[in-house]
């Protein structure tokens, strides 16, 4: 075993994590389709040659970022995933503006909710009498500022349309014209 590994502080991590969004160990296990036995022993800081796959998937279901295990077996604390998942856990718990309680997300959406783009904007466009688009603008990780302008310039003459009720893209500009 790695003595230089805290499976202790790991434990305490992630029983901590789980009290705190409202879990028990046994939704944990049955979520994880692990025995009891196992939450328990993980959260005792039971020491393992390497972190198991029940124990990174214990702690991504608590959202924590891939590299988190890790970096709480060195001491360190562990980072969150702010995606949806994530604010359905608040909502849950009063502390977000709308219950997202049994909301799913297709996970193309949460992948690409849950990437380092910047976030841009945020809008809800009506459509038809009892329908509603949620739309969420981020920029690519990595732009520059410039770029991040130049695409919110564009996300604005897309917004005027879709609002317009008009989804088309307008004929592209022609030298000479």
């Amino acid at each position: 075993m790695d003595r230089d590994r805290d499976w202790v502080h790991l434990g305490r991590a992630l029983k901590t994590d789980r009290k705190r969004q409202g879990l028990t160990q046994e939704e944990v296990a049955d979520r994880l389709t692990a025995g009891l036995s196992s939450v328990q022993a993980i959260e005792r800081g039971q020491e393992y040659t390497k972190p198991t796959r029940t124990i990174r998937a214990y702690a991504s279901l608590l959202h924590w970022t891939e590299d988190s295990v890790d970096q709480v077996l060195a001491g360190g604390d562990p980072n969150h995933v702010h995606h949806v998942s994530a604010h359905m856990t608040a909502a849950k718990q009063g502390r977000a503006d709308v219950d997202l309680e049994d909301q799913r997300l297709p996970l193309r959406i949460v992948h690409e909710l849950s990437d380092d783009g910047e976030l841009l904007d945020t809008t809800v466009i009506k459509i038809g009498e009892r329908g509603r688009a949620v739309i969420v603008v981020k920029g690519e990780p990595g732009v520059s500022p410039d770029e991040l302008v130049e695409e919110l310039q564009a996300w604005a003459r897309a917004r005027a349309r879709l609002e317009s009720g008009d989804a088309t893209e307008p004929p592209a500009a022609t030298d000479g014209s």
